[in-house]
Formats: structure tokens, sequence, C-alpha cells
């Protein structure tokens, strides 16, 4: 039984993966380019680019740039990335945008501009991907139609924070961070973009094998008095 406690925990630790606190994106501030990201649905490919511009980074020297080229499009433009994923196990997603001018609205019909964040917790069984429960998502909107109240808390001219947060359901074994934007006629900036596990989740799966432990260690202790 002394050698089974151990080796629980150990499992345990692996299961849960970095420790609290940790980012589990591997390029999150872009400073690798597009290295662990993908760009979907063109002419996203054209409109994102990687920005080197100080002025307009928050952390390192790189930052991820959209670029509308002063034309706006009523599709999702999404750069996502990958990180391995536990279920039950609580995750938050956050990324920094920085829009140094008031989203451009074409005609008063257009009114849900927007830039934000999702996460979409995904199943992988070697073979295909499933989608499991609906994605958690939030968005800053353009000021809309005049009256529309739209946009009326999106910060302008300084970095702020996104932020997205769920559990991940029976099957996980993926989570999928995803940076979007609908309709925007402007320029804007992404930085620092994070996935963090719950804080604590450790320590409560470490409390979990030490009782499964004393389980152990009293039902040998009854088999042997008996």
């Amino acid at each position: 039984m002394k050698k089974i406690f151990p080796a629980l925990i150990v499992v345990l630790l692996a299961w849960v993966g970095p420790a609290d606190g940790a980012n589990l994106l591997l390029n999150g501030g872009f400073e690798d380019g597009f290295d662990s990201w993908d760009v979907f649905e063109p002419p996203a490919a054209e409109r994102y680019i990687i920005n080197t511009d100080e002025d307009f980074v928050r952390n390192g020297s790189q930052s991820l740039k959209f670029d509308s080229d002063g034309v706006p499009a009523r599709v999702h433009f999404d750069v996502t990335t990958l990180a391995a994923g536990t279920p039950g196990v609580e995750y938050i997603a956050e990324a920094w945008y920085y829009l140094p001018e008031t989203l451009l609205i074409p005609d008063t019909l257009w009114d849900n501009e927007a830039l934000g964040i999702v996460m979409q917790f995904l199943n992988w069984d070697g073979s295909s991907w499933s989608v499991l429960g609906d994605p958690i998502q939030t968005f800053e909107y353009g000021p809309g139609p005049e009256g529309s109240g739209l946009g009326d808390e999106t910060t302008v001219g300084e970095w702020a924070l996104l932020s997205v947060s769920g559990t991940a359901p029976a099957g996980t074994n993926w989570v999928q961070v995803g940076l979007q934007a609908t309709g925007i006629g402007s320029v804007f900036y992404y930085d620092d973009v994070s996935l963090i596990p719950e804080p604590g989740a450790a320590v409560l799966l470490l409390g979990a094998a030490a009782g499964i432990g004393f389980w152990r260690r009293r039902r040998a202790r009854n088999r042997i008095a008996s």
C-alpha cells in the first residue's frame, strides 16, 4: 500500500498538468509569430498580421494586429490555438485588446460589429474531433446605430481585458481558445492571450488522492484486525 499511494499522487499531478496559474498556451503573446495558432475563413489570413510596433504591444516585442483595411466584413475572423484539457477542471481564457480608434459602422443596419474571445471544449478520439457543449464567449461591440447602446462600455485608447471561464465536461481532452472579429471596420490589437486552470485544482485532486490513500490503509488495518 505504501508504494501505491505515492504513485497515485504522481498520476494525479500529471493529470492536472502545469502548476496553478500557469498559462497553458504555448505562444499567447505572439512572440513566435503564428506558431501554435491557426487562422481561418479568408480574408482573415490577409487581415491578421503580426505587429512589431512597440506602441501597440502590451508585453514582449510583438502582438496580433487586425487590419480591416477600411472594409468591414460580415463574417467571423477566427484565430485559434489549442491546449490539452482535463474533465472537471475550470479554465479561464483571457486576452487583452487595444482599440486605437472607434469602431467604424458602414451603415445603420449593421449594428453588431464586435471583437471577442471564445473558449470551446473538445474531444479528439484519434481520428476525429467532437465539440462538447456550446462555445463560451464574450464580445465588445462597436457603437452601432444611434441610440442602440452598443459599445457604450468598449474601451478605446488603452489595453482592456476580455475574459471567459467554464468547467470542462466529461470527455474533454483539448481546450480551444479563439480570437474573433465580426464586421470590424477598424484596426485593433490582441496580446497576452492565456488559458489558465482554476487555482486550487491540483490541491483538490491531491486531497482526493490523500483520501483514497487513507481509505486503503484503514481497509488494510481492518482486514488485519479481523
